[in-house]
C-alpha cells in the first residue's frame, strides 16, 4: 500500500492530519502568524480540502489547489463561505483573483522546485495589497533535530524539502522583507520554518 497515494483521498488525508498533528499546526499558524480579522481578504495557495476555514473568522477567502478531489471536498464543506478554484500554479488567471491582505501557502513550497516557486512569487506579488503579506509554513531540514527526524521529513510527499537557509534565500530573491521562525510541531516534534514576506 502506497501511503503517499492514500493521502490523495480527502477523508484519509483529514484523518492523517488529525493523528499527525496537522490540525494543531494549522490552528497555531493561523492564530499566531496570520492573525485574521473579519473581512480580511485571504488567498490560500494549496488549500487542500479547505480545513483551515475552521480557524478563520468571516473573511473573504479564496482557496486554490491542483487536486480535484480536495477542491470538491472543500466546496462541499465550506463552499457557502468561500470560493475554491482547481488549478496548478501555472494556469491560474491571477489578474481575475483581485487583491489580498494575506496570501498564504501552508506546506506548499517544499512541493515546488526553485523555478516553480519563483514563478509563483512573481504571480502573487502583484496581488498583495499595499501592506499585504505572504506567509508560509513548510517542513525543513534542521541540523538540531538530528538525522532520524530529517529522514522522517524526507518521507513527505513534497520532493523539495530544503534547509532553512535555502527557503529564506529563495524568498529573498523576490521579497524585500523576509522574517522567519522555526517551530517544532507534529507528533514527531519536527522542525517547520514559518516565513512572513512583504515588499
Amino acid at each position: 500500500m502506497n501511503i503517499k497515494r492514500c493521502l490523495e483521498q480527502p477523508a484519509i488525508y483529514n484523518i492523517f492530519q488529525k493523528f499527525y498533528g496537522g490540525e494543531y499546526a494549522r490552528k497555531m499558524f493561523i492564530d499566531e502568524h496570520v492573525k485574521p480579522v473579519a473581512g480580511m481578504r485571504i488567498l490560500d495557495v494549496g488549500c487542500g480540502p479547505g480545513g483551515v476555514l475552521r480557524y478563520l473568522p468571516e473573511v473573504n477567502y479564496t482557496g486554490i489547489d491542483i487536486d480535484e478531489r480536495y477542491i470538491n471536498e472543500a466546496r462541499d464543506k465550506f463552499g457557502q463561505r468561500a470560493k475554491f478554484l482547481r488549478s496548478d500554479i501555472k494556469n491560474i488567471d491571477y489578474e481575475k483573483l483581485g487583491s489580498f491582505d494575506v496570501i498564504m501557502a501552508m506546506g506548499v513550497l517544499h512541493h515546488l522546485s526553485d523555478e516553480e516557486n519563483l514563478f509563483l512569487f512573481n504571480k502573487i506579488i502583484p496581488l498583495l495589497n499595499r501592506d499585504g503579506v505572504f506567509i508560509t509554513i513548510d517542513s525543513c531540514l534542521y541540523p538540531k533535530q538530528g538525522r532520524i527526524k530529517d529522514f522522517i521529513v524526507l518521507l513527505d510527499r513534497g520532493r523539495h524539502v530544503r534547509k532553512i537557509d535555502d527557503y529564506i534565500s529563495l524568498l529573498k530573491m523576490r521579497f524585500s522583507k523576509v522574517n522567519f521562525c522555526v517551530k517544532k510541531i507534529t507528533i514527531f516534534n519536527l522542525a517547520h520554518v514559518i516565513t512572513k514576506c512583504s515588499m
